[in-house]
């Protein structure tokens, strides 16, 4: 993914010495592009409606109005905006080559970086959710309730902004255009703000995620008692089974968010060291990275059986609203 994630750690672009933000395209790789357009293409008809169906589900249904179920709506909403803003626009400049005007592409890549980092942030907040769940049960109540919550989801969004913001009114610490060799509008320049949105919202939360996740499996492991130990209220053996899938689903969030990941960093990692690395390889691995923001809404499905039951529901009011709407539409006519 073009973004503050990978945008950021990828520096000079690459192994491509020859980079410009002129928006002269070089004609090799075109093929490429064009199977990447094309993959975006199915990434957004996934994802967008997906996400969709998962913010209506919280919504709608009351059995998922719960503090781990409105991070997930965060994270949702993150990537329904990802890609239903940035990502056409970076499909449409991988299939015609054709930059958009500056300004433009300048919000294009701070819109990009800021959704990426409020993603990042949710998956944190929602791995730090299951640690303090499962770990330090005893205190779940103080970030299990209705205003610890939409402070979180606040966090989530402005944390993210606010260290960007100064990008709005000097260049020098750090700025967005078009960069043709991945036919991308991100960072250009090497501003200041660079290293520290590497550490706040890229390095440091995977980090911090894969230790919460480790010990997390170490207390269960240990205690022999599964993650029926979550809650207070986590009683019965139903109750402790739906904490259960719950746990296993915020935790597939995070291994999709892990493996979607890892390879832009990897591939980052050894272009940083001197390692010869094609371009084409960089660009794939950046672009898989919009994978996760489609995935997630299928986890949650495969995953967890009271959002496959949501899903249901949404979709049966979809259907019973097309209904009434067509019968209106036809007393209407026949009136």
């Amino acid at each position: 993914m073009e973004s503050l994630l990978l945008e950021a750690l990828n520096g000079s672009g690459g192994n491509d010495t020859n980079l410009n933000s002129t928006g002269d395209i070089p004609a090799e790789g075109d093929s490429m592009f064009i199977v990447l357009a094309g993959l975006s293409g199915v990434i957004m008809l996934i994802g967008i409606p997906g996400n969709l169906l998962v913010i209506a589900a919280v919504i709608i249904n009351k059995e998922l109005r719960s503090a781990p179920n409105f991070l997930v709506l965060s994270l949702s909403v993150c990537d329904f905006l990802f890609l239903s803003m940035p990502v056409p626009v970076h499909t449409y400049t991988y299939f015609t080559g054709h930059p958009p005007a500056s300004e433009a592409c300048w919000a294009i890549g701070f819109v990009t970086n800021w959704l990426l980092g409020s993603s990042v942030l949710s998956t944190g907040a929602i791995a730090i959710n299951r640690y303090i769940a499962i770990v330090l049960k005893s205190k779940y109540h103080q970030i299990s309730g209705q205003r610890a919550v939409a402070v979180i989801c606040t966090c989530v969004f402005l944390v993210p902004f606010l260290i960007l913001s100064p990008t709005l009114f000097d260049d020098s610490l750090g700025n967005f255009g078009f960069e043709s060799w991945d036919r991308n509008c991100g960072w250009t320049g090497n501003g200041i703000l660079r290293p520290v949105i590497i550490g706040v919202v890229s390095i440091f939360p995977l980090v911090f995620m894969t230790l919460c996740y480790i010990r997390i499996v170490l207390y269960v492991i240990a205690s022999r008692k599964r993650v029926g130990v979550i809650g207070q209220a986590t009683t019965s053996r139903a109750a402790r089974n739906t904490e259960t899938r719950m746990t296993l689903m915020l935790a597939m969030v995070y291994i999709v968010y892990l493996v979607t990941t890892l390879p832009a960093l990897l591939v980052n990692g050894i272009g940083q060291a001197g390692m010869f690395m094609p371009d084409w390889v960089h660009v794939i691995s950046f672009t898989f990275v919009w994978m996760s923001s489609a995935a997630n809404p299928v986890v949650y499905g495969l995953v967890n059986k009271k959002y496959r039951d949501a899903y249901k529901n949404v979709a049966r009011k979809i259907n019973s609203f097309t209904i009434r709407r067509t019968e209106s539409a036809s007393l209407d006519t026949n009136t």
